[in-house]
């Protein structure tokens, strides 16, 4: 086993309960002998495609024989009891191997041919695989759509830029299933939702906490009638949100309706402030 096996095998010893858990990983990882290891030494069941030079010699039917056969043919062996190997035939050949699951029962999907959409019958350890890897390669596609570009001589600069869109990603897919639970229409998309969080993180300089009280007194303000909006994050960050004095009365950007001489010195908008109607207040609130 190379160094990729011994990786897995390392990380896999951490996992608290092996016999009650699952791993998948793809081709660059998954050998015979790897999948023995972790069900002999850990008790964990593995599933992950295969190359054809790392199944240890199965003796499965050659790719151009089974696409001859056509579209969902399967061929399978078990080897030393406990590992099978199977190849389906897609768009392309597959190779999987597994000691947690087979061909088994086998379901249809549909593909597209040159002639329409068709039925293709799909083995267990297939279905079993894209349920399992599903994730890892739709963050690897999130990623690689809006990639963090970072050239450097310094090796550490590409790992923090990798670990920046990693966290947009992970935030976005999270944001998505909160809107998704809480049944709310018209989600933002991956691009806008990384645009709002730049424009947050590049708005006026944050800080926690109340002013010193030797800070100097903010200056008025005097805002453009097309001052554009924050974006939701940063109005409703909490932080540094003070009222001031604008040099004339302005339409209300919340209410659209009031005329107000108070300003928000950080979102540098004019909202009405008053005991009667407190516009102030619901910008700034959370929903």
């Amino acid at each position: 086993m190379g160094k990729g096996a011994q990786t897995v095998i390392a990380l896999c010893k951490q996992i608290s309960h092996p016999r009650l858990s699952v791993v998948c990983f793809d081709n660059y990882f998954t050998s015979i002998p790897l999948l023995k290891n972790l069900q002999d030494d850990i008790g964990l069941l593995s599933i992950g495609t295969v190359k054809s030079n790392r199944t240890s010699h199965c003796p499965l039917l050659d790719d151009k024989a089974l696409s001859k056969i056509g579209r969902g043919a399967v061929d399978s062996k078990v080897l030393d009891d406990k590992i099978v190997c199977v190849k389906w035939v897609d768009s392309k050949v597959v190779t999987l191997a597994s000691t947690y699951t087979g061909v088994g029962d086998q379901t249809s999907v549909m593909r597209w041919n040159k002639n329409g959409r068709e039925e293709v019958s799909r083995p267990d350890i297939v279905k079993q695989y894209n349920s399992l890897m599903g994730g890892v390669d739709k963050f690897d596609m999130l990623t690689e759509i809006y990639r963090t570009m970072t050239r450097s001589k310094r090796w550490y600069i590409p790992l923090v830029g990798y670990m920046i869109s990693m966290a947009l990603v992970n935030s976005w897919l999270m944001y998505e299933r909160d809107c998704l639970a809480l049944q709310e229409k018209g989600a933002t998309s991956s691009k806008k939702f990384r645009l709002d969080v730049f424009n947050a993180l590049v708005a006026s300089e944050t800080r926690r906490g109340r002013p010193p009280a030797n800070e100097p007194k903010a200056k008025k303000l005097i805002i453009s009638p097309v001052a554009p909006r924050p974006v939701d994050a940063e109005r409703r960050d909490n932080t540094d949100h003070w009222p001031g004095f604008g040099e004339k009365r302005q339409r209300c950007r919340n209410c659209q309706e009031g005329f107000s001489e108070v300003i928000c010195l950080k979102c540098n908008m004019c909202l009405c402030f008053r005991k009667s109607k407190n516009c102030f207040v619901q910008f700034h609130r959370l929903p």
